[in-house]
């Protein structure tokens, strides 16, 4: 291992010159992605002296085939495809001109720059109450789901440590690859026994070392599946998920398309459910576009961060169809300031100052790629609840248990009410098909979710009371000491929707409450039921 993790530091160190230099370019400098016409075979078969004649030409100082690697049972290295081409020129040549100027030719598809992407950043476990995400949230709902199938999740993004105490029991090992120096499965990658690293693959490298160095994808990792109960750190969203490791960015946060386009049929073919991926750019290629779409073709989960810029333009993979893009939302369930909006967005997850694994420790980063692995945890509880759920069935399940009944251009369906989610999956069924939630019934019986106060402990900025309701009702707060006395009471109307109530934290009588804990009781009378909720707040001056 120690041999290719060597290798992996000077791809890095490759790529990082290259970054620097070419700061302003959105793509990678002085390479061409070229595709060929069926009609035409495969690059320079049809007429290889006119081929030739052709790049020399244009000035081309080389042409690599990008034969793609599948795994997984059937799949052999022999069956790659060949369409596909990198034709690499001066690091000073106007790339995006020579692809327009590539594509006039007949035997040519497509011919486009290759973007780069970046990674979209911005229980018992001791470290559980760092998680204030899921801890004053409905998030922690999720545990109530019993989760008895092991489920793959591809975490497409800077690696993952491997060696981290609190995934160490979550990675997912192809164990049909063992480290001995032979490509065992015959897919054309040598020992990828513990995941890959796609890092510039496309120009001849990649090793079987996806260890994290930039830090994202381990942040990634633990928020869906950080190994719960094991008394060490965090706890993850799903414990039996089984995270496969695949790395295409490096250390600078930075990858391309290409290389993520192999990364994506990798996974798919290695049998992940669902695949995170939390990085994006403006621009795509079709090389991404077309393993985006073999991904969903094999019944795959695409969710992707929605990006960090604060504009409605789309972001890719989250802009493509079928892909699941995610905004993020703050704790108060507003969208986050730096958050990407509009019609790619279909849902929302918290994303602001997310506590979770990092090389060698924990830490807190925010972005709508822990907005994204969020939802992938929940998805992969899902699945480890009942992996016979397709795609469509798991979209019509979160889309009735989130908070918003139709599409926000801001927030999509919202954000999912994990207490919903639990009592959609409370009774286990061999028919899946037909015990999905019918999205047209609705009830005249009041039902309250999504109870907290927000936020908690709070000082003298005060605090708000959220719920969600699915009809109007009269409601009362009663805030008590822990002697029984009543200290406040508030009231409301609530109507269809998720409803706030903000206290001050003075009393009744105007008075400064002493720091402590309290309780509180809320009554919601509707036409036909009263229901009470019951939780504790914490004011700290």
């Amino acid at each position: 291992m120690i041999k290719h993790y060597m290798t992996f530091l000077l791809g890095i160190a490759t790529i990082f010159w290259m970054g620097t230099l070419y700061a302003g370019q959105d793509y990678q400098p002085g390479v061409l992605l070229i595709k060929t016409k069926p009609s035409f075979g495969a690059m320079g078969t049809q007429s290889s002296a006119s081929t030739e004649t052709f790049n020399q030409k244009m000035g081309a100082l080389n042409t690599r085939a990008l034969s793609i690697p599948r795994s997984g049972p059937g799949f052999k290295a022999t069956s790659a495809q060949t369409s596909w081409f990198i034709v690499t020129f001066s690091p000073t040549s106007d790339i995006k001109a020579l692809a327009q100027t590539y594509e006039q030719e007949q035997w040519i598809d497509a011919a486009e720059p290759n973007y780069w992407v970046y990674a979209s950043s911005e229980p018992t476990d001791p470290l559980y109450g760092h998680q204030t995400y899921i801890t004053q949230s409905d998030l922690k709902a999720l545990y109530e789901i019993s989760a008895s199938h092991d489920v793959i999740v591809g975490i497409l993004d800077s690696g993952i440590d491997y060696t981290h105490a609190d995934l160490l029991d979550a990675i997912y090992h192809n164990t049909a690859d063992p480290v001995n120096g032979i490509d065992d499965d015959g897919n054309g990658l040598i020992d990828d026994e513990m995941g890959y690293n796609f890092y510039q693959f496309s120009l001849g490298a990649g090793n079987a070392n996806p260890m994290d160095i930039f830090g994202h994808g381990t942040h990634i990792a633990g928020i869906i599946g950080a190994t719960a109960g094991n008394h060490k750190g965090i706890a993850g969203l799903n414990p039996k998920a089984k995270l496969l490791n695949v790395a295409f960015i490096n250390r600078n946060g930075i990858g391309t398309q290409s290389d993520a386009a192999f990364a994506v049929r990798y996974a798919v073919d290695q049998g992940a459910r669902i695949l995170n991926c939390s990085w994006g750019y403006s621009s795509y290629n079709t090389i991404l576009r077309e393993a985006i779409e073999y991904a969903i073709e094999k019944g795959a989960i695409i969710i992707a961060a929605g990006g960090n810029s604060n504009t409605s333009d789309p972001e890719y993979p989250a802009g493509f169809d079928q892909v699941w893009g995610v905004a993020s939302i703050n704790t108060d369930y507003t969208r986050s300031t730096f958050s990407n909006w509009g019609n790619h967005i279909l849902f929302s997850e918290f994303g602001k100052t997310i506590y979770s694994t990092i090389p060698n420790g924990y830490g807190y980063k925010s972005g709508t790629s822990q907005s994204a692995a969020v939802l992938s945890g929940i998805v992969s509880k899902i699945l480890s609840y009942n992996p016979n759920l397709t795609r469509d069935q798991i979209q019509t399940i979160l889309r009735q248990s989130s908070s918003l009944a139709s599409k926000d251009n801001d927030l999509g369906y919202g954000y999912i009410k994990a207490s919903s989610l639990a009592e959609s999956l409370g009774e286990p069924t061999s028919n899946p098909t037909t015990s999905l939630p019918n999205p047209g019934i609705t009830t005249s019986e009041l039902t309250l979710n999504s109870v907290l106060n927000f936020p908690n402990p709070f000082g003298l900025s005060g605090t708000q009371f959220g719920f969600e309701s699915n009809g109007s009702a009269d409601v009362t707060i009663k805030v008590f000491n822990l002697n029984g006395q009543l200290q406040k009471q508030l009231q409301m109307t609530a109507a269809t929707g998720y409803n706030t109530v903000s206290w001050n934290g003075k009393g009744d009588l105007g008075q400064t409450l002493a720091n402590g804990t309290y309780l509180y009781l809320l009554t919601a009378k509707g036409t036909e039921k009263t229901i009470l909720k019951k939780g504790k707040l914490t004011i700290y001056y």
